[in-house]
């Protein structure tokens, strides 16, 4: 009975540290060291000039990211009506804001 003790404590264990380490290595990490290199596979992916504006994040929880911020594609800034619609309907249906 104690072997099976320890053993299930010791899977407890890796098990834990196997779901803890992704979180704690997302939650520390400086994700705006790859900006340039995020802005070139975009580029070298898509054909367009791509600006990442602002600070880049994880955001964890039961909230999603609200889209929009400071990032343009082909640097215009000019929105058509069809994504500004669907910023304002996104908008809309967060309930935590």
């Amino acid at each position: 009975m104690r072997r099976f003790k320890r053993l299930l404590l010791s899977l407890f264990l890796v098990t834990a540290l196997v779901l803890a380490a992704p979180i704690i290595f997302v939650s520390t990490a400086d994700f705006n060291e790859y900006k340039e290199t995020i802005a070139a596979e975009l580029k070298a992916a898509s054909g367009r000039v791509v600006t990442i504006g602002g600070s880049i994040g994880v955001a964890g929880g039961i909230q999603p990211p609200t889209p929009g911020g400071s990032s343009r594609l082909n640097g215009s800034g000019k929105a058509s009506a069809r994504s500004r619609k669907n910023k304002s309907l996104l908008q809309r249906l967060n309930p935590f804001e």
